[in-house]
């Protein structure tokens, strides 16, 4: 066989290779669109070794009709304070499998108390911000879900009882 023709047959099979990984990549994407996440709820905050943590529980949703790995699912709490958006807490998950359909999933964010309340120096502070705040907090919640290296987020604003942060830590 002469070189021309080994040389074709190698830049054939190198097209061929090509465009399989490029129509994967595509397969990819479109199974990133497609996977949702939804915020279930808040849970009782709990004390751990590192903190408290403030329980998370989020929905994943696969309309794919196989198993598909999770690179990871991160969740960012924040709370307003003077107009602007603080980050308090941060969880991740790390690599994981769903499957088609709902996927319930808890996330363990350690929050930092001090972020919610200016000084926790007294039992005063904390009654007095008590008292001018309320008992309830907006939280604003961002999730992002990795699949691949896509990541798609999804936002919301839930309240909780500033209250029950307190009793925890």
């Amino acid at each position: 066989m002469s070189t021309v023709i080994k040389y074709g047959i190698f830049a054939g099979l190198l097209g061929i290779l090509g465009y399989a990984i490029y129509k994967g990549s595509q397969k990819v994407s479109e199974w990133a669109n497609q996977i949702g996440v939804a915020f279930s709820s808040f849970g009782l905050p709990v004390p751990t070794q590192g903190g408290i943590a403030l329980p998370v529980n989020v929905v994943i949703n696969s309309p794919v009709p196989a198993d598909i790995p999770i690179d990871n699912v991160r969740i960012g709490l924040f709370i307003l304070k003077n107009s602007m958006w603080v980050q308090f807490g941060v969880a991740n998950t790390g690599p994981f499998q769903i499957a088609t359909g709902d996927t319930p999933l808890k996330l363990l964010p350690i929050i930092d108390v001090t972020k919610l309340v200016p000084k926790i120096d007294s039992v005063q502070s904390v009654l007095n911000t008590l008292s001018t705040q309320g008992t309830l907090v907006q939280v604003k919640a961002i999730t992002d879900i990795t699949v691949q290296g896509f990541t798609a987020s999804i936002e919301t604003v839930q309240p909780i009882s500033l209250k029950q942060i307190l009793d925890a830590a």
